[in-house]
C-alpha cells in the first residue's frame, strides 16, 4: 500500500481547512484574503499531486501532471497583486503621514 497519496489528499485537505479557518474569522481583512487563495492554490496543487500518485497508468499521470502549471501560474499572479497591494498601501500611509505632518506638497496660500 502506497501512503504518498493519501498524504497528498491530507495536505491538500489542511491547507483548505486552515485557509477557511483564516479567512472566516476576518473576512474583511486583505491579508487574509491573500492568505485564503495562497491555501486554495496549495490544496489544488496538493490535489493534483494525488491524481499524479494515484495514477492507474502512465497516461493518467500524464494528464494531471499537465495541470501543474495553472498553479505556478495562480501563485505568481497572485503574489503579484498583494505585491501591487502592498506597496499602494504603503504609498498611501506615507502620503497621509506627510499630510498630518503638514508636508502635503501644495504650496500654502496666504
Amino acid at each position: 500500500m502506497n501512503f504518498s497519496p493519501f498524504i497528498s489528499f491530507l495536505s491538500s485537505l489542511v491547507c483548505l481547512f486552515v485557509g477557511s479557518l483564516v479567512y472566516f474569522q476576518s473576512s474583511r481583512r486583505p491579508l487574509h484574503t491573500a492568505f485564503m487563495v495562497l491555501c486554495l492554490m496549495n490544496a489544488y496543487w496538493g490535489f493534483v499531486a494525488f491524481m499524479y500518485f494515484s495514477a492507474g497508468d502512465p497516461e493518467t499521470a500524464l494528464f494531471s501532471v499537465q495541470w501543474v502549471p495553472i498553479d505556478f501560474f495562480a501563485v505568481s499572479v497572485m503574489l503579484h497583486f498583494v505585491l501591487i497591494r502592498y506597496l499602494e498601501s504603503k504609498k498611501d500611509r506615507s502620503r497621509a503621514g506627510a499630510i498630518d505632518r503638514g508636508a502635503s506638497g501644495c504650496p500654502e496660500q496666504h
